[in-house]
């Protein structure tokens, strides 16, 4: 599907030397700093300012961040839209080839009056400086992901010391990977990274249904987390990192994957105590939705899965039964196909 919303300025072409450019979608910077190149959401031209959304698109980010706001308020829930921020935007200014612009669409977006419960934590992972991201993937690192961890717990009403409290022990060990980037080179580019070793939210899982990406349900609960009730989060890929801090400050955690988009059906029947939107700042050209229908994403991923991909969805599903207590009490049951 397509959206009307960006308008978009081409320039004459541009390389940084001589060379052809390169077929694969990774830019390269300073110090072996790889950036997405050539993607659908226009992450070059999106920080480099050329790519911005129009009124229509604004409008709509309009309509809604209103509509999460009315299903939070009358699931009588706490809430916040947590936009990840670009690496462009973080690392960029350091290590990325070109300029970064201005007034581009994260920037449209935090100068609406609804982006007053949208949590952006640029600044504070620009503090972190080279952790907050992976050098070889588009990803935040695992201490980038607690970065915004605790400020979504601040921006929820948790307690700010407990919170930090809670994360301060913990153990990070070395690892070396190719990440999302660093894979599309042969032979691979890797790095070292920061992997957090004295937790996995791995071993909270209660229920997954083990679908890749768009369509992915999962219950995960922590008797010792910090907080009762149940965090129903609607996220993206970058919501798999904080898991492990998430499922520490929330008993129970009901993950989506949606990239922000909300069926307005699963908020209703979980009732949770706090309501997360999480999507990216480069996916800001697509608005999500607030009346998505969840069974229909899971019915539409089933039936495009190939045979391998349904061999790894048997390997990392953890299955429940259909009357189990815990999914009664969330009133889960419908979406366990």
């Amino acid at each position: 599907m397509q959206f009307p919303l960006t308008q978009v300025d081409i320039p004459p072409v541009e390389h940084l030397d001589d060379a052809a450019p390169p077929s694969i979608k990774v830019l390269e910077g300073k110090q072996g700093w790889l950036f997405l190149d050539n993607d659908t959401n226009g992450s070059v031209d999106q920080y480099r300012g050329r790519l911005r959304l129009t009124e229509a698109g604004v409008d709509q980010w309009q309509q809604y961040l209103q509509g999460v706001e009315q299903l939070a308020d009358t699931a009588r829930a706490a809430h916040a839209v947590l936009v990840a921020p670009s690496k462009e935007s973080v690392m960029g200014p350091s290590y990325h080839p070109f300029a970064e612009g201005s007034n581009g669409p994260i920037q449209q977006l935090m100068a609406l009056p609804e982006a007053r419960n949208i949590i952006y934590p640029q600044a504070l992972l620009t503090q972190l400086g080279d952790e907050a991201f992976i050098r070889t993937d588009s990803h935040w690192s695992h201490q980038g992901s607690m970065v915004a961890a605790t400020a979504l717990a601040t921006a929820l009403g948790l307690d700010s010391p407990a919170v930090n409290a809670l994360f301060a022990e913990d153990e990070y060990v070395q690892r070396k990977i190719a990440g999302d980037l660093g894979n599309k080179f042969t032979p691979e580019r890797h790095c070292n990274i920061e992997v957090l070793r004295s937790f996995s939210y791995v071993k909270c899982r209660y229920y997954d249904n083990g679908l890749p990406n768009f369509g992915r349900l999962s219950v995960l609960v922590n008797d010792q987390a910090l907080m009762p009730g149940v965090c129903l989060l609607f996220g993206s890929s970058s919501s798999y990192s904080m898991l492990h801090y998430l499922c520490r400050l929330f008993q129970q955690v009901v993950y989506v994957h949606s990239a922000g988009s909300i069926d307005p059906e699963l908020v209703k029947a979980v009732s949770p105590a706090y309501l997360v939107v999480q999507t990216n700042a480069r996916f800001m050209v697509q608005v999500p939705e607030v009346d998505q229908s969840l069974l229909t994403l899971i019915d539409e991923k089933r039936a495009r899965l190939s045979e391998d991909e349904w061999a790894l969805v048997a390997k990392r599903q953890v299955s429940v039964a259909h009357d189990d207590a815990l999914i009664c009490k969330l009133n889960l049951t419908p979406w366990l196909v």
